[in-house]
């Protein structure tokens, strides 16, 4: 590309050949590309006639679809390299995407995994919002159960945030989603290391980030159940508890789920009382969700409750059994020395 052809290009067209850069060699239409730069409907016009205007010099275009050349995004990229505010747009879309993957939405992310892959290998200028991504990224892997993969995603971020800001509260959440897949896999004592090093790095911080601090100290929640310490994770679950309800967020699904596991570590630890209290207040709290979520959790709350219920009878009965065999023995004991004392007088 000489210095000529260069100038031709308009301000929109190189804007859209910097984010086609990162998206070299895979087919995309117009319309997911505008949906994934958030064009509005006002600018479709003038971004349609700038795109098309690229073919055939710069993009081909077969069946609806453009594709930018990886040689041609070479060439391109030698006078335009693409900075992380160039393509915010575009990594943002697949970062708040893949975040939250949900069985409705995982068609889509199935069938838009190529553009991510294609950012990941082609961009690799490091920066927060790339480690965003890949974060994002390791949790649609993780859903899909790709532990491996999930975590070599997770340990590049990692690496980018220690080169760029090892104080970020971004790496306690990394560090979190590491664990979590850890738990996963039952690797407790390894889901424990990485979720003390984000406890650590949260503890350091000089602003609280209540959001990952309550994923932090859910983890390490359960990783003590797990474990079978069940005081410990009973320590852990009411921090979680009292977090939760400090956060602006909606999170009654969390909520719901911690007063479960209190309720089965007390039940674990024989304390019935507590085991019936937080089995309550997660039934008070189911109207919250979605009807499958009632469904489920109802369902669950309706076993453990006749486990509570028949292990506390079982419990009272034993104290009765005590209390009453403890006197009868006393009484017998008792008995015996009396007719012991009244043999020895009247022999």
């Amino acid at each position: 590309m000489d210095a000529l052809e260069n100038i031709k290009l308009s301000q929109v067209q190189i804007y859209l050949l910097k984010n086609l850069s990162v998206l070299a060699g895979v087919p995309v239409s117009a319309r997911d590309l505008f949906v994934f730069l958030g064009i509005g409907q006002d600018m479709l016009l003038q971004y349609f006639d700038a795109l098309h205007g690229l073919v055939p010099q710069w993009l081909e275009y077969k069946s609806s679809y453009y594709i930018f050349p990886k040689e041609k995004a070479q060439e391109f990229l030698h006078y335009h390299k693409p900075k992380p505010k160039d393509i915010y747009r575009l990594v943002s879309y697949f970062r708040r995407l893949y975040s939250e993957p949900q069985p409705e939405n995982i068609k889509t992310l199935v069938r838009f995994e190529s553009y991510v892959l294609a950012i990941l290998n082609n961009f690799r200028q490091p920066s927060v919002l790339l480690a965003h991504l890949h974060s994002a990224y390791a949790q649609y892997l993780s859903y899909r159960q790709k532990y491996d993969e999930a975590l070599l995603s997770l340990q590049q971020a990692w690496a980018m945030l220690e080169q760029i800001n090892p104080q970020s509260p971004l790496l306690a959440q990394v560090w979190n989603e590491m664990s979590f897949i850890y738990l996963k896999e039952n690797n407790l004592d390894k889901a424990f290391q990485i979720a003390q090093k984000a406890k650590e790095n949260l503890d350091h911080l000089p602003q609280n980030v209540v959001e990952i601090r309550i994923n932090t100290e859910f983890i390490l929640a359960e990783i003590f159940f797990k474990k079978k310490k069940y005081p410990h994770a009973i320590n852990y679950f009411l921090r979680t508890l009292d977090l939760v309800r400090k956060s602006s967020y909606n999170q009654y699904r969390l909520l719901v789920y911690v007063y479960l596991q209190l309720s089965d570590a007390y039940r674990l630890t024989g304390n019935y009382d507590k085991a019936k209290f937080y089995l309550d207040l997660a039934g008070k709290n189911l109207h919250h969700l979605s009807q499958p979520e009632i469904n489920i959790f109802g369902e669950r709350i309706r076993l453990q409750k006749k486990a509570v219920n028949g292990l506390a009878f079982i419990a009272k009965l034993k104290a009765k059994f005590l209390t009453y065999g403890l006197i009868a023995i006393v009484f017998l004991v008792s008995l015996i020395i009396i007719l012991i004392l009244l043999s020895i007088v009247f022999k």
